[in-house]
């Protein structure tokens, strides 16, 4: 962590980050430096990203407002209430994603401070659509004093001088502000809160494209490309945006595993299931898995057909797993073994 963002940290600054993945990576950051202090224990830095401070500042001038803020899911019932008796209900499928996107521009309105149009300018039917929508969300929340978060931040703006102006605000990672946030910074700025910006240091330098022809291609080059990093930089920090990712995490897992453990030796002894069986066979075949250790089948007891049989040179390992058999059963069972080995060596 930079020297100067922890001196401001033990000064009593609050760091507001744009998202919590940068907040969780300040705090380890920061708990490593006070390890490698010989620090055993410290106060907890307040570092937050931008939402969350938002909510915990309503939190504290609430009691003062005859306002309630929604929670999530309260926000998507009520948008899905009112898409479902609108007009247009029945040339939905999905209404579920429906009001989930709705909320999303609703939220990108808000942050952006981007008026919706007057009923005389009519765009398109799905512009037209989220008007209405839109119309009778402000109506309802209107009338019943309730605010979202999408709302939080200009709800706000109205009410700073209920906040806490001693607080010490310190912006990290910000690469631009949204209108809704200008606004509020800047009445909080005028209401004498100390308020400053810390951009992040390191900063990518160039951006370079790169053409595969598949996505095992391109998930291998990013693996290439990290394991490079990492060994020219062991301490470097690297982060892989992938698309999708539920769908592609077993491959990826596969293809990171093949180049950063190239020939590596897997010994599972928890459910058999998680780790796939076709995907294992292929890494035997070819090598990638030089050796198994398999402690619970993937069937109980293992089928003669077991493809897992077929390995003859001692590098698959598969054990019976008894592990919670009862005295009884475990008896039984070596009686039966020791049968099985006298008529193997009696034929």
């Amino acid at each position: 962590m930079n020297t100067a963002l922890a001196q401001l940290i033990s000064k009593g600054y609050t760091l507001i980050t744009p998202t919590g993945r940068l907040a969780r990576y300040l705090q380890n950051q920061y708990t490593t430096l006070q390890i490698r202090a010989g620090e055993n224990t410290w106060e907890t830095p307040d570092i937050l990203p931008w939402n969350s401070w938002l909510q915990r500042t309503w939190d504290a001038v609430a009691m003062e407002q005859n306002q309630l803020l929604l929670a999530t899911h309260q926000q998507q019932y009520l948008w899905q209430g009112i898409i479902d008796r609108s007009a247009f209900a029945g040339q939905l499928l999905q209404r579920n994603n429906t009001a989930r996107q709705v909320m999303q521009t609703w939220s990108l309105c808000q942050q952006w401070r981007i008026p919706i149009f007057p009923e005389g300018i009519y765009l398109n039917e799905d512009a037209f659509a989220f008007q209405q929508w839109a119309k009778s969300y402000q109506q309802r929340c209107e009338k019943n004093g309730w605010i979202d978060e999408a709302m939080l931040g200009t709800v706000l703006t109205e009410v700073t001088g209920s906040m806490n102006h001693d607080e010490k605000i310190l912006l990290i990672g910000f690469d631009e502000f949204t209108p809704q946030q200008c606004v509020l910074i800047e009445k909080l700025k005028q209401a004498r809160c100390v308020i400053e910006e810390f951009p992040l240091q390191h900063r990518n330098t160039c951006i370079v494209a790169n053409g595969v022809t598949d996505s095992s291609g391109e998930i291998y080059a990013a693996a290439c490309w990290a394991r490079i990093l990492l060994e020219s930089e062991p301490d470097s920090h690297i982060g892989i945006i992938v698309p999708n990712l539920q769908t592609l995490y077993a491959r990826i897992e596969n293809i990171f595993d093949d180049v950063f453990l190239p020939g590596a030796i897997l010994v599972n002894v928890a459910r058999a299931e998680i780790v796939q069986r076709d995907a294992l066979i292929e890494a035997l075949d070819s090598g990638r898995v030089a050796g198994l250790g398999l402690d619970v089948g993937y069937s109980e007891p293992a089928k003669p057909d077991d493809s897992l049989l077929k390995y003859k040179n001692g590098n698959v390992i598969l054990m019976p797993h008894t592990a919670v058999a009862n005295r009884h059963l475990a008896a039984a069972d070596l009686e039966e073994m020791c049968l099985n080995l006298a008529r193997g060596l009696n034929r």
